[in-house]
């Protein structure tokens, strides 16, 4: 597993409150830092915490930056989430 991969896990947990203690907030600061260096899955995730505004401010241009970039490296649910808010 990727050191990448492993802050996708750790985002993951503190979605899911798996572990640690659930935050919205925690999740997307590990989850930023895996999508910052080209980890599709957090991309993806990060992208539906704006669309959302779940951790993170309620940004639509923010989510589709991020779907759009794991969707260019052949994320099919990235692609689908793009596509539905763009």
């Amino acid at each position: 597993m990727s050191h990448f991969r492993s802050l996708l896990h750790v985002g993951l947990a503190y979605l899911k409150g798996e572990g640690v203690p659930q935050s919205d907030a925690e999740a997307a600061k590990w989850l930023q830092k895996a999508a910052d260096q080209e980890e599709t899955d957090a991309q993806e995730r990060l992208g539906y915490l704006y669309e959302n505004g779940w951790g993170v401010p309620l940004d639509y241009e923010r989510a589709a930056k991020w779907y759009l970039s794991a969707a260019a490296a052949g994320h099919e649910e990235a692609k689908k989430q793009y596509r539905a808010i763009h």
